[in-house]
C-alpha cells in the first residue's frame, strides 16, 4: 500500500467536507443576520372594554386592538381596520369625542422595541359597520372579523375576533 497516496486522499476528503462546513456556516450566519433584523409585531383583540368618563359618570364601550414590536427593529404604525370580501378593507378613522381624542394615540405611531400601543374603537360604530357590511353582502355573518395593521413599509399584521360577525350584531339588539 502507498501511504502517501492515502495521506493525499485522507486529505482531500478533508478538505471537502471542511469547504461544505464553511459554506454551510455563511449560509447560516447570513441568514441570521436577516432573521434578527425582520419587523416582528403581535396582534390581539378585545371586545370587552369599557371606559368611564373623568367624572366616573358614564360608561363608554370599547373594542380594541393592541399591537405589540416583538421584533429587533422599530416599526411606524400607520392604519388599522376589518377586511372586507373582495380584498376589500374597512378601515377605522381617530374618534374625535373628547373620550376618543383622550384614549387614542394618533397615527402614524412610532414603536421602539418591545413597545405597544392599544388602538381603540367605539363598541356601538364597529357593530354597525358589521352590521352594514353584512347587509351589503361584503361580510360573511359566519366567519370570525379579520382584523389588519399596516406599517410603514405596507406590510399587513392579522388578528382575527374570537366570535363570528353575526354575534356582534345580535349584541346589539
Amino acid at each position: 500500500m502507498d501511504w502517501s497516496l492515502f495521506w493525499a486522499a485522507f486529505g482531500a476528503v478533508g478538505q471537502a467536507v471542511g469547504a461544505v462546513a464553511t459554506a454551510a456556516a455563511v449560509i447560516v450566519a447570513l441568514w441570521q443576520t436577516r432573521f434578527n433584523q425582520r419587523k416582528k409585531l403581535k396582534v390581539s383583540f378585545s371586545d370587552a372594554v369599557t371606559i368611564l368618563s373623568p367624572a366616573y359618570d358614564k360608561k363608554y364601550e370599547f373594542i380594541s386592538v393592541t399591537i405589540t414590536n416583538i421584533g429587533n427593529r422599530e416599526t411606524v404604525i400607520n392604519s388599522w381596520g376589518f377586511e372586507l370580501l373582495g380584498g376589500k378593507t374597512m378601515m377605522f378613522v381617530p374618534d374625535t369625542t373628547q373620550i376618543g381624542i383622550a384614549i387614542q394615540p394618533p397615527l402614524p405611531q412610532r414603536l421602539d422595541l418591545e413597545d405597544s400601543i392599544t388602538l381603540y374603537q367605539r363598541k356601538t360604530l364597529f357593530i354597525q359597520a358589521i352590521s352594514g357590511s353584512i347587509k351589503e353582502g361584503v361580510l360573511m355573518p359566519d366567519q370570525p372579523i379579520r382584523f389588519y395593521v399596516i406599517d410603514s413599509t405596507g406590510k399587513k399584521y392579522h388578528v382575527c375576533t374570537p366570535k363570528p360577525a353575526s354575534d356582534y350584531c345580535n349584541e346589539q339588539k
